[in-house]
């Protein structure tokens, strides 16, 4: 009966010890416009005070990874995170898009880092090359003439015609190796041995640097590499839109 007893107990040691060496870790997406929740459909004002409503915004993200400091642990290899369905309303524009939440095994976590985008070995291949369970086997992100992935799209209705209505359609789509981005966040929101981190995306900040407003009467789709000066214009606004709002 002793020895029973003391293989239960050793048990129990060696199961609280691997709990103290982990960490529960999560992130949350939401989108904002002119610093208010957007509710997909919804109208809201251009930079250029020409009414814009949106329909579809996602991106790949690739390579997430947390650290403590000192030694570093990836998450996920790459995931299509669609934010359209999470902010179909008010209600769960408030609550985002949670792209993960796992325990981790590290004590502590100070950092994380992720791409907009793919790398280059990932964008290398195309859907075909991936089992059907990956988010990189679909075809409908993928453009055949680019040998690209789609990394990044922002779709929904704009007023080209002045008449108050945004009836226009645009889609801005973003690929090719020289659109990744790398992204790197401190400061997580932290209760116990569990870390959060909750991003805000304020849409309105993509179309704006602060000095220059994107031309989306010019330019209202991108599908070609010829428009490469474009991407880059957003893709760089995206990256700077991203804020940890743990701050």
């Amino acid at each position: 009966m002793m020895k029973a007893y003391g293989v239960i107990l050793l048990a129990l040691t060696i199961v609280t010890s691997c709990g103290d060496d982990e960490s529960n870790f999560d992130m949350t997406i939401k989108l904002s416009y002119d610093d208010a929740p957007l509710v997909m459909t919804n109208d809201y004002t251009y930079p250029d005070g020409r009414p814009i409503r949106f329909n579809r915004v996602s991106f790949f993200i690739s390579k997430l990874n947390v650290s403590d400091g000192t030694e570093s642990v990836q998450l996920l290899d790459a995931q299509h995170v669609n934010l359209t369905q999470s902010h179909i309303d008010e209600e769960s524009a408030l609550e985002g898009y949670q792209v993960i939440s796992n325990d981790v095994e590290l004590t502590s976590i100070n950092s994380v880092s992720f791409n907009i985008g793919l790398t280059a070995d990932q964008n290398g291949q195309s859907p075909s090359d991936y089992p059907v369970d990956s988010d990189l086997s679909n075809s409908a992100e993928y453009w055949v003439g680019w040998e690209s992935y789609i990394f990044a799209k922002i779709e929904g209705l704009i007023d080209l015609d002045n008449d108050g209505t945004p009836k226009s359609t645009f889609a801005l789509h973003l690929g090719s190796d020289e659109i990744m981005r790398t992204v790197d966040i401190e400061n997580l929101s932290n209760s116990r041995d569990s870390y959060s981190l909750n991003i805000d995306l304020d849409l309105k900040q993509i179309f704006n640097d602060g000095t220059t407003t994107y031309d989306i009467v010019e330019t209202t789709n991108i599908h070609s590499l010829n428009q490469i000066a474009q991407a880059n214009f957003l893709i760089n606004n995206w990256e700077r839109a991203l804020e940890n709002s743990n701050n």
